[in-house]
């Protein structure tokens, strides 16, 4: 368990539930990351909370991957977002997502046509009002 007081009042907000109700655990950092994720559990839902570290990047950070996971939400190709407010820090929280990380190795045919049919999704997106990468 962990005790962000920050995390614990953002996580209240973002699903309307007292303190006693949900758990905050943080998860094993990876070599690269540049933020921190939580693990967030409450009424039998998994959530995520990330956390932006970098400094004087956070909220935009945070703010785009926000933006980009609402963007692709009807898509069902990312998590569901559930909650930002840049006031109260550089703090994203989202569903959950069930699966496993891509690592580096060859992919078989079936992931590569999954992949393929997950690319021709996201080309159905409108571009407009789209922001500039960095």
């Amino acid at each position: 368990m962990m005790s962000n007081p920050s995390l614990i009042d953002i996580a209240m907000r973002a699903l309307n539930l007292p303190r006693d109700s949900f758990s905050i655990t943080r998860r094993p950092a990876i070599g690269h990351q540049t933020n921190r994720l939580y693990d967030v559990r409450a009424q039998g839902k998994h959530y995520i909370a990330k956390e932006y570290l970098q400094s004087g990047e956070e909220s935009d950070c945070a703010r785009r991957e926000f933006d980009a996971l609402h963007l692709l939400a009807p898509l069902d190709l990312a998590p569901q977002p559930i909650f930002f407010e840049p006031a109260r820090g550089a703090i994203v929280i989202y569903e959950f997502l069930e699966g496993e990380m891509w690592d580096r190795r060859k992919p078989a045919p079936n992931e590569l046509r999954a992949l393929a049919r997950a690319f021709l999704k996201l080309h159905e997106l409108p571009t407009t009002d789209l922001w500039l990468s960095r």
